[in-house]
């Protein structure tokens, strides 16, 4: 989703200013044969460059999407003809290629276009063999011949982004190649200005030998911060801090690295050895009295090196020559000295990155001037006659220096109990330094144990009482509020700060959180149904902030969720059916994609009873799914799912011998086993992983660790469209939860022996239609063979079928009634729960008809569901033995179950509801009741899904969609 929001910033924004690049850019960095869309045809233009950057994103249905606008315009553009071959290629539809291909040849057949996409067709088939030769000849660091074969095998360009930026990789390990491949990827960013891909690849050239380009490095570490390029982008970032020239303004830089990296070892290694460096020529200045001017090398700005001479010029005649150099390296180590180290007679400087933000300015004359008064000041500047002769013991500053780096060790070690010790006992040491109070208010922030908040908050009351003003406290006590989402505090804080000493970073931040309160705002608003000031006030974010490239893309989110929530909220729910209104399904679908691409956190809590015999067929089941779904590739997402369950049959009262006697083998002991009671609890933990696409889903767990009895299950699903019918097709193992028995599996009180955990093996097939409009209808088709541990093998047959009628059928309202048949068919009668029954119900023939109405509505936060339904049944069960698994058995007990036939009517009502609490939270529950002779089922289910990344797009689902536990697919 990032790499969505940055498209539309960069990708959209500048289409229509840059003329059209190729999609998969020649090798030589230049457009070879490739026509530019016609300068007037901006239209045109805008949209092709639009194709080309969703699809080299990932993003194919957004890449189509915007084709088809193309095609209104342009029905025969070439380039867009190969944006969609290309997406065809990906979705391996060889057909589609092939005819897309027909057309291009058709309108030209010598065109670029048509030579590009056979290339990019013979990458996976054809050339297979002449690319394992060419990398294996760069992995050889033979990079010459493997640039000069790949560039004669594509001699159009590269077929591929990547192959494109493997292609530059392999120039750049060239002799005297960086150079060509520095202005090749160069060349690629100017085409497509958009791609940060191929920024970030040309910023890596610039920055992997020394001198490190400080502007290429300040677009990296810009970078780290977008998740789909933030690990190359670290790494990239690393590279660079370990080939830093020896600088004042390097160590800033390192510094600044590890503010994020704190346990890199080898970038703190060679921190060390420069400060050590610099310290050790400070030293030896002040020992040897070396003059001023020839320390000219250390210094880290021209205004440092003025104010520090200027100093040395005006002393009293009996200050030492040490006192004046020690006057002058005070004034170098300035925290605020950022500049790379000047040479003698230039006074020029190059602005640094501090924390990561670039073009810090050099520091003030007046800054500098207060730093050589400290260090000349009597409590502080050393006398000739103290001066030691061996190393000095560490002052206290440096003892809380080492302190931190010690917490900060403990920190990563997963020991924050001990971190915080640790910085407590070091902030005395330093008392004004406010990044040791940084570092222990975010721990106390962390582990957010009682007072802790108050505590972070304190420690900083503390040092802005005794400096109210000092911009490094107020800076860090905001960032702190920032990582506590208090965004209005760390305003009210950065308010507090001097006008004039806001240097860019605090400038960043202020922005920055100013952006958040107004989202947040605007979030609230939409929650609210007031879907026009949210986007009003979002409308004059985004004016404010400008070309801001790291603040717009989160605006543009933000306008893309609440145009979509406004248009759900009043189009009619059913407008993504095929003969809804276009506007508002694709609005819904872009809000779909929203969510899409967030992560979520879902639990439940699910309460499942039924009367019965005590022991055997009572049932009451307790179930807390807990759900983590995250986006993956190609519009996918991954699903965890854990389960805690606690399942209870009742007691068994051995001595009621009529009930007893039919579980287990009880009745071959009686009646000496029947003293005492068994209590049929189990408890568990299920585990389920997936994933899921396009209607398509693949899952595999385990029934509850813990039970009696564990199983294997999965399944595959696909759902799809046939014309105007949607299908689905579901091959599954699945535990069968209808009882104790059949779930978890039991012992048999006699022999210990085990049985049940009872599985459905098999397929089920579903058609339907509904076209949004007053009728629709479904039915399926389910074959499964019921096997368990110790229970005879069964086979079932499920014919369901139904229709309904949309009596309300308006956008957030509906009323409909309907008729449902069902047709159940069991190959044995295995519902009992004596030693081979699987004590699930499995009458040989059972139908039903039931006459169901339910009524729905939504508002803009709450949607709600009532279902009340009539049923008339008619079963009829055969005749079983007692130990159908165990013929030894069944001959001593010589005992069956006999046949039987019945009918029934029954009545259910359900109601379900959702409700958006935040932005981000939704929350709901589901309530059944059956009533029907000899079966009274009740479920209570609670549940809530909360999305991680950002403010969930949709409105509340309607009707309510509850989270689906892994025991229930």
């Amino acid at each position: 989703m990032q790499r969505t929001l940055i498209g539309a910033a960069l990708g959209l924004g500048l289409a229509s200013l840059t003329p059209a690049a190729s999609l998969a850019a020649p090798a030589a960095g230049v457009e070879a044969g490739t026509r530019a869309v016609p300068a007037g045809d901006t239209a045109v233009a805008a949209l092709a460059s639009q194709a080309r950057f969703w699809y080299g994103e990932g993003r194919d249905d957004l890449a189509e999407e915007t084709v088809n606008k193309l095609f209104r315009l342009a029905p025969d553009n070439l380039q867009g003809l190969e944006v969609m071959a290309r997406v065809e290629l990906r979705r391996r539809h060889p057909d589609a290629v092939h005819t897309l291909l027909d057309r291009m040849r058709r309108l030209q057949p010598d065109a670029v276009e048509i030579r590009r996409v056979e290339a990019a067709m013979r990458v996976d088939t054809d050339d297979r063999e002449a690319l394992r030769r060419i990398r294996a000849l760069s992995r050889a660091n033979r990079n010459a011949n493997a640039a000069s074969a790949m560039r004669s095998l594509y001699p159009d360009g590269m077929p591929t982004e990547d192959m494109t930026l493997e292609y530059w990789r392999m120039v750049a390990g060239t002799a005297n190649g960086t150079a060509r491949a520095r202005a090749g990827l160069l060349e690629l960013t100017r085409q497509d200005p958009g791609n940060l891909r191929y920024r970030l690849a040309r910023d890596e050239l610039l920055t992997a030998r020394a001198p490190v380009d400080r502007d290429a490095l300040a677009r990296i570490v810009a970078m780290t911060k977008m998740p789909n390029y933030a690990k190359q982008a670290r790494a990239a970032w690393r590279r660079a801090m370990l080939i830093l020239e020896n600088s004042a303004a390097s160590v800033a830089l390192l510094r600044a690295y590890l503010l994020e990296e704190k346990n890199d070892s080898a970038v703190r290694g060679r921190l060390g050895r420069m400060t050590a460096g610099a310290a050790g020529h400070r030293r030896a200045l002040a020992a040897d009295h070396v003059a001023p001017e020839k320390a000219l090398p250390l210094y880290s700005s021209a205004a440092a090196v003025s104010a520090a001479v200027s100093a040395a010029a005006t002393a009293t005649a009996s200050a030492s020559a040490t006192t004046t150099t020690a006057t002058i390296t005070a004034a170098t180590a300035s925290p605020a000295a950022t500049a790379k180290p000047l040479q003698a007679g230039d006074h020029k400087t190059e602005a640094g990155l501090v924390h990561g933000a670039p073009g810090r300015p050099a520091p003030s004359d007046v800054t500098v001037a207060a730093a050589v008064q400290t260090a000349s000041s009597p409590s502080t500047a050393p006398s000739p006659s103290s001066a030691p002769a061996t190393p000095a013991a560490p002052t206290a500053s440096e003892r809380a220096s080492k302190l931190r780096v010690e917490a900060d060790d403990l920190r990563v070690a997963g020991n924050s109990t001990a971190a915080i010790a640790v910085l407590e006992s070091a902030i005395p040491l330093d008392p004004d330094d406010p990044w040791l109070r940084f570092d222990l208010a975010r721990l106390y922030s962390r582990r957010n144990a009682p007072g802790d908040m108050q505590h972070a908050d304190a420690l900083f009351d503390v040092l802005l009482a005794r400096q109210p003003a000092d911009p490094a406290a107020l800076y860090a006590y905001a960032l702190i509020d920032e990582s506590r989402d208090r965004p209005q505090a760390a305003l009210a804080t950065l308010q507090r700060m001097p006008v004039d000493a806001r240097e860019p970073k605090f400038i960043a931040l202020q922005r920055r959180l100013w952006v958040t309160q107004r989202i947040q705002h605007a979030a609230l608003l939409v929650a609210d149904g007031r879907t026009e000031q949210a986007s009003q006030q979002l409308n004059d974010t985004a004016s404010a902030i400008g070309a801001d490239t790291d603040l717009a893309p989160r605006i543009a989110q933000a306008q893309m969720q609440a145009k979509a929530q406004a248009k759900i909220q009043a189009d009619a729910r059913r407008a993504t059916a095929a003969t809804g209104s276009p506007d508002s399904g694709k609005y819904r679908a872009l809000a779909e994609t929203l969510d899409a691409g967030s992560t979520w956190l879902a639990g439940a809590i699910d309460l499942r009873t039924r009367s019965g015999s005590a022991g055997k067929s009572q049932y009451a089941l307790t179930e807390l799914p807990l759900e983590y779904r995250t986006p993956w590739r190609d519009g996918s997402h991954v699903f965890l799912q854990a389960a805690v369950v606690h399942g209870s049959a009742g007691t068994l009262d051995l001595a009621a011998s009529g009930d007893a006697a039919r579980f287990g083998s009880v009745l071959l002991c009686q009646p000496t086993c029947t003293v005492g009671g068994i209590a049929r609890n189990v408890d568990g933990l299920g585990l389920a992983a997936g994933i899921e696409r396009d209607g398509q889903r693949a899952d595999i767990g385990l029934t509850p660790l813990g039970f009696p009895v564990q199983n294997l299950v999965g399944g595959v699903l696909q759902k799809g469209d046939l014309g105007a019918f949607s299908y689905s097709v579901d091959a599954s193992r699945r535990a069968l939860t209808g009882s104790i028995l059949s779930y978890a599996g039991a012992r048999d009180p006699r022999t210990g022996a085990t049985w049940g955990g009872v599985l459905a093996n098999g397929v089920r097939v579903g058609l339907s239609r509904d076209d949004g409009g007053s009728f629709g209808a479904w039915g399926s088709l389910g074959l499964h063979r019921l096997t368990g541990r110790n229970v005879q093998t069964n086979d079932r047959m499920q014919l369901m079928g139904g229709g309904y009628w949309r009596l309300i059928n308006e956008t957030d309202r509906e009323l409909s009634a309907g008729a449902n048949m069902l047709y159940w068919r069991f190959s044995k009668n295995a519902g009992e729960y004596t030693f081979g029954h699987g004590g699930y119900y499995s009458p040989q023939r059972f139908v039903s008809l039931a006459l169901p109405v339910t009524f729905g509505q939504r508002t803009a936060r709450l949607s709600y569901s009532i279902r009340g339904a009539l049923s008339a049944s008619r079963s009829s069960t055969a005749a079983a033995d007692y130990f159908p698994t165990r013929p030894d058995l069944q001959a001593q007990a010589d005992a069956h179950y006999t046949a039987s036939t019945g009918r029934g009517v029954g009545r259910s009502l359900a109601a379900a509801f959702e409700y958006q609490m935040r932005p981000k939270l939704f929350v709901g529950g589901r309530f059944e009741i059956d009533r029907s002779t000899d079966y009274a089922p009740n479920r209570l289910f609670f549940y809530f899904r909360y999305d991680l990344d950002r403010s969930g797009a949709r409105p509340v689902a309607f009707p309510p969609e509850p989270l689906i536990p892994a025991s229930q697919f």
